[in-house]
């Protein structure tokens, strides 16, 4: 595992943004949760008090998704987190919400460098 995250909130980005603000962030909040955002929420004036919008989902549904998107794996038509192309952005969206992420084309491929690279997996803790 390779994660950069903030010092404050736990939330990271991947190394290959170059220091760009508006990315795909993910964090792992427990052994039974992976959370993701986007960056770009935070600093629209609009947003100021509303509810952000993440996606959550097991690390199980995490892994499958870095399989599928880094080509790793073929699809799996009972995905719960998917990645559509729909023009110039891709939208993320799960099963288990109504709640959609979108992302410039240079934000998700910054993000699936980073995932090929290593720096999403989630490591597999055994029970002593």
């Amino acid at each position: 595992m390779n994660h950069h995250a903030s010092p404050h909130d736990g939330w990271y980005k991947t190394t290959r943004s170059n220091g760009a603000t508006q990315c795909v962030e993910v964090r792992f909040d427990s052994p039974n949760s992976v959370r993701i955002r986007d960056s770009k929420f935070r600093r629209h004036p609009d947003n100021i008090g509303r509810a952000e919008p993440t996606l959550t989902v097991a690390p199980a549904e995490w892994r499958d998704f870095l399989a599928v998107v880094t080509n790793r794996a073929s699809d799996s038509h009972d995905a719960v987190l998917t990645a559509t192309h729909a023009g110039d952005v891709v939208v993320m969206t799960s099963t288990l919400t109504t709640v959609s992420l979108s992302f410039t084309v240079e934000e998700w491929e910054a993000f699936l460098a980073g995932a090929r690279d290593g720096e999403f997996d989630i490591e597999v803790n055994s029970a002593a």
